[in-house]
């Protein structure tokens, strides 16, 4: 058997050093801590007291990967094919068992939702097909669970007030896989939209469309999914509506996320963002970054946070007649309002979103189903008009630039921003108008219900209490005419 080859001095020192580097290398990469504020105020977890979630994440694999570099450096004196055949078995392993658990992870994981992508035309229906995902839940499901209505993260706003009081939520999913006591055959009205018209943190009988049933004593039908986008919305009725003959369809619109560009719409994502989302979605993924903010989230939460007096004035604070509580919302929230109005008109969001809504408008026409669009505004704008005289400026500039940089100087920001604030809305109404369509807005009965100090949003989440949803309901009652 040959000798192996005698290793140098200076190849020993050389190695050693490397070592010591590595080593060094994994104390240094801890130093850089994330934006904390920005963390606390976008709601997401701090890590250590210092770090976001992904940033901790790599970090932790980073340190192991210089550790174990660290101990290459030091123990192995020549790297020989023997070492290199080593590594490349231990590596294909590693991927082989990553990949196997991933793999059964997604198969033993029970789905929230259920997709289609489909490109079809309905039966004897001239146009309208379906164009891209359909999407419900698993059929015939029930669920249980105790909301509460507090932050998700250890390390929150300061002294953070109570929220909502929790209460006991049942979510049932009839045949169909949308959320019913029951799949009909046909029904009066259908009801189309996102987490606001499923009903995200309400039980069965609080969300609108059947408080709605209740008030009018016709069948109310809820395709409502969480997560959809105006695209989604017409796809589901075009599948649903065919079958069930609604006289009116009502689509609840959110301005928090359904104004979307074609890309985000339609899901025509580069292959690198569909490897992105495989990686999110991967339960090791998922599974390791909960373990870590349920580990490390505690740790230090009570840190000191430079700047944290920019947030001084979250939760709002309401108090009305009928009580007090409190209402948050996030800067990205916030700055989704701030479009000039020439420049939103012209913008792809808006292009793209417009066209989606004739799509629907004409959809429901060539069925001979009556559309309306409720217009969801998000608790940002509905509060903002409410207490901005008691914000400071230089606070609500502050808060927005953990957003959006480059804004104009804080009394000029602020001004622009209520005069931007309904931009969206006063599109859609506008489109509506146009096309001779029902436009209900709920921006002004959710404002009323602010100041006169009802809870009508979670005060740590964007959704309707169930208070929110009986709102929805009476306004339906008082501004839309049923056959």
């Amino acid at each position: 058997m040959p000798d192996q080859p005698t290793e140098s001095l200076f190849a020993r020192r050389k190695r050693k050093c490397m070592a010591i580097i590595a080593l060094i290398a994994s104390a240094v990469i801890w130093l850089f801590p994330s934006n904390v504020l920005k963390l606390i105020a976008e709601h997401d977890h701090v890590l250590l007291g210092r770090y976001s979630v992904n940033h901790f994440s790599a970090l932790f694999f980073a340190t192991l990967t210089l550790w174990i570099l660290a101990i290459i450096w030091w123990r192995i004196g020549h790297w020989t094919r023997r070492h290199t055949f080593k590594l490349i078995a231990l590596t294909f392993s590693l991927a082989l068992t990553i990949a196997i658990i991933d793999f059964a992870g997604r198969k033993i994981r029970s789905a929230r939702y259920r997709e289609a992508n489909e490109t079809t035309k309905q039966p004897n229906q001239p146009a309208a097909p379906v164009d891209g995902t359909i999407r419900s839940r698993p059929p015939n499901t029930r669920h249980t669970m105790t909301y509460i209505d507090q932050p998700e993260a250890a390390r929150s706003y300061p002294d953070p007030p109570k929220g909502f009081e929790p209460f006991e939520v049942t979510l049932s999913i009839d045949a169909n896989g949308f959320r019913n006591p029951k799949a009909l055959e046909s029904c009066d009205i259908l009801a189309v939209g996102d987490s606001f018209t499923e009903g995200s943190r309400v039980s069965d009988d609080e969300m609108w469309p059947a408080r709605y049933a209740n008030l009018i004593k016709k069948s109310v039908y809820n395709i409502g999914i969480s997560g959809c986008s105006p695209r989604i919305y017409l796809n589901n009725f075009n599948a649903i509506a065919p079958k069930l003959k609604p006289k009116i369809a009502i689509f609840m619109l959110y301005e928090g996320n359904d104004f979307r560009s074609r890309e985000d719409d339609r899901g025509d994502d580069s292959f690198s963002d569909k490897v992105n989302i495989f990686i999110k979605s991967s339960p090791i993924t998922i599974g390791i970054k909960s373990a870590f903010a349920k580990t490390f989230g505690p740790i230090n939460a009570e840190a000191d946070v430079p700047g944290i007096d920019t947030l001084s004035w979250m939760p709002i604070k309401l108090t009305g007649p009928e009580g007090t509580h409190y209402l948050s919302f996030k800067p990205k929230r916030m700055m989704a309002l701030y479009h000039d109005k020439d420049e939103f008109a012209q913008s792809d969001i808006w292009q793209n979103t417009s066209q989606v809504l004739i799509e629907i408008i004409k959809s429901c026409r060539e069925k001979k189903i009556t559309p309306v669009f409720v217009y969801t505004p998000c608790n940002a704008r509905v509060v903002l008009p409410l207490i901005a005289h008691k914000v400071a400026d230089d606070k609500l500039h502050a808060f927005a630039s953990l957003k959006t940089k480059n804004l104009p100087p804080p009394d000029e920001f602020k001004k622009l921003l209520l005069a931007r604030i309904d931009t969206q809305e006063n599109a859609v109404a506008e489109l509506c108008k146009k096309q001779s369509t029902q436009f209900i807005s709920l921006t002004k009965p959710l404002r009323i219900q602010l100041k006169r100090g009802i809870q009508v949003y979670y005060t740590y989440d964007q959704h309707f209490t169930p208070l929110g949803h009986e709102l929805v309901a009476d306004a339906l009652l008082l501004n839309l005419k049923t056959p």
